[in-house]
C-alpha cells in the first residue's frame, strides 16, 4: 500500500513467503480482498493496514467487491496476459458473500469469463472470456442470466471496468495497433450499448488494468513494458559445462525454437500487432519473415527433418495447427480427429 502523494510503499504481506496479488479495496477503504496461494491458495481478505488476514475461498482469481461491500465476484481461472489465455482454460464467475462466505454461481450462456467488475449501482456484471478464439467483452445482470455483447471482433479486449457514474464502460483493447484504454456509452440495467466504441489514449503503448477514484475524475491505470532478449552460448556436453561467454541475438526473437541441423531458428514477435512467424539463421544473419497478415501465428515448431515449421494460428476461425516450409511455401492447416 503506498499512500497518493507520497512515495513510501507498506508490504502489506511481508510475512508471507508465497505470492500474493490482484488486490482491490472495500468501498469504504477498510477492506482489502486478494488473491494468494498461502495454504493451497484462494481469496483473502485482510484490514487496510494487513492486519486480520482471513481465507474466504480456496478458489477464484481477480476478486471484486459489490457496491455495498457485502460480496465479492470472482474467475475460477487466472490469466497472466490477455493474448496468452486458450480455448481449453475455461472460467466460470461466482458471487461470494463476505461475511459468511457462501458461494453461489453467477449462470450465464458463455461458457468463459474471467475479471468480473461490478457496475456502479450493483446491477450489471462486466467481463471479458475467449469466443472462438477472440477475446471480448460482455455483461450480465449481477444475478446471472443471458450475457449482452459489447465488443465482437478480432481485437484483444480486456478488463472491463464501469466508470463510476455508471454510463460508461471502460476496457482495454488493442484495436488501434497498441494496447490502449477505450469505452463505450452503456445503459446500465440493461447493457444496451448507446453509441460507439471511443479511444481513450493514453501515452502508454501498452495500458491496462485499471481503476476510478470514486468521484470519477481520476483514472488510474498500469503501463506494462515487455522486452525480451535471446542469447547463444557454447555448450560442452562432455563436460556439462558453458563454454564462454553467452552472445545476444537480434532484438524480437521470442518463443525460439532450433531447426534439427543448428542453422536456424524459428520464431514469432509478440511486441507486434500482426503475430508473424520468421526465421534467422543461428548466427543472427538471414532474418526472414514467413507469415505477413492479420492472423495470430504463434509458437513455431520445426519438424525432425527441418523441411516443415509447425505453428498454431486463428486464420481458419478457432486456433489450430498449421505447418509451413522454410521458405515461406506451402502454407497448409493440419486437422485432428478427436
Amino acid at each position: 500500500m503506498q499512500r497518493v502523494g507520497g512515495k513510501n510503499p507498506i508490504n502489506l504481506t511481508k510475512d508471507s513467503n508465497v505470492d500474493n496479488m490482484q488486490p482491490a479495496f472495500s468501498p469504504d477503504g477498510r477492506r482489502i480482498a486478494f488473491r494468494s496461494e498461502r495454504d493451497g491458495g484462494g481469496i483473502f481478505i485482510m484490514g487496510a493496514t494487513g492486519e486480520d488476514v482471513r481465507r474466504l475461498t480456496d478458489f477464484g482469481y481477480n476478486p471484486a467487491w459489490s457496491p455495498d461491500g457485502n460480496e465479492l465476484v470472482c474467475s475460477t481461472a487466472w490469466f497472466p496476459f490477455a493474448n496468452s489465455r486458450l480455448s481449453n482454460n475455461q472460467s466460470q464467475l461466482y458471487r461470494i458473500n463476505v461475511s459468511t462466505g457462501e458461494k453461489r454461481l453467477v449462470r450465464t450462456n458463455r461458457a468463459d469469463a474471467v475479471q468480473a467488475h461490478w457496475s456502479p449501482h450493483g446491477q450489471r456484471l462486466a467481463f471479458w472470456g475467449l469466443r472462438e478464439g477472440n477475446r471480448d467483452i460482455w455483461t450480465i445482470p449481477a444475478s446471472g442470466g443471458q450475457a449482452i455483447p459489447v465488443t465482437n471482433d478480432a481485437a484483444i479486449d480486456w478488463n472491463p471496468v464501469w466508470s463510476p457514474d455508471g454510463k460508461y464502460l471502460y476496457f482495454s483493447s488493442d484495436r488501434a495497433g497498441t494496447m490502449n484504454l477505450w469505452r463505450v456509452p452503456i445503459d446500465e440495467i440493461s447493457g444496451k450499448l448507446l453509441g460507439t466504441l471511443e479511444p481513450v489514449t493514453t501515452p502508454s503503448l501498452d495500458s491496462g488494468f485499471m481503476s476510478f477514484s470514486p468521484d470519477g475524475k481520476r483514472l488510474l491505470y498500469v503501463q506494462q513494458t515487455f522486452t525480451w532478449s535471446t542469447f547463444k552460448v557454447a555448450f560442452d556436453p562432455s563436460r556439462e559445462t558453458i563454454v564462454g561467454q553467452p552472445l545476444l541475438m537480434p532484438d524480437g526473437l521470442q518463443r525460439s525454437d532450433l531447426s534439427p541441423d543448428g542453422r536456424w531458428l524459428a520464431f514469432f514477435r509478440l511486441d507486434r500487432k500482426q503475430e508473424d512467424i520468421f526465421i534467422i539463421g543461428s548466427d543472427g544473419k538471414g532474418l526472414r519473415q514467413l507469415t505477413d497478415d492479420i492472423y495470430k501465428d504463434r509458437q513455431p515448431r520445426w519438424s525432425p527433418d527441418g523441411k516443415t515449421i509447425a505453428f498454431f494460428s486463428n486464420r481458419g476461425g478457432n486456433y489450430q495447427v498449421w505447418t509451413i516450409h522454410p521458405d515461406g511455401s506451402g502454407l497448409s492447416a493440419t486437422y485432428f480427429r478427436a
